[in-house]
């Protein structure tokens, strides 16, 4: 796992998407598939959030855009101020949990940690700490028919 492996994980992740592709299968896959890492798997995790921000469409609407904040802000003036803004901001605004936006200064004082270190923690956490749902009932059900349908037919 290193920068090459996650630069081709995130073309490869942008380009199947942009393809149209609703099932990528290959996420954490490590040489031609024969090696997987839960890192990556994190990485990826992140790779296609910001790629689905990316590819999303906004509807331009009286809310999006107001034509009436335009005329009183004017040429030149500033939208980043104004409390329409900042809540449009937060609403389609993409927060990372991994990649690290500070400033090399803050970065260094917060440890210079690398991508692969903060994907490695928070692989660690999430193995730690997640809690599966278990299926319902109706789908139990359902498996053990898919399961017992396909018995059938291999015997």
């Amino acid at each position: 796992m290193d920068e090459q492996a996650t630069f081709e994980a995130a073309l490869t992740l942008y380009n199947a998407a942009c393809s149209g592709a609703n099932l990528i299968h290959d996420s954490g896959f490590l040489d031609f598939g024969l090696t997987g890492s839960l890192e990556l798997v994190t990485i990826d995790d992140e790779i296609i959030s910001l790629t689905k921000r990316a590819l999303s469409s906004e509807s331009i609407t009286d809310q999006t855009v107001s034509l009436e904040l335009i005329d009183i802000i004017g040429p030149g003036g500033s939208y980043l101020a104004t409390s329409d803004t900042r809540s449009l901001f937060e609403k389609f605004h993409w927060k990372p949990q991994l990649v690290d936006r500070n400033t090399r200064k803050m970065w260094e004082r917060q440890g210079k940690t690398s991508l692969l270190q903060r994907a490695a923690e928070k692989t660690k956490k999430i193995l730690e700490t997640h809690k599966v749902e278990p299926l319902s009932p109706e789908v139990e059900e359902k498996i053990r028919l898919i399961i017992s349908r396909a018995e059938k037919e291999l015997m």
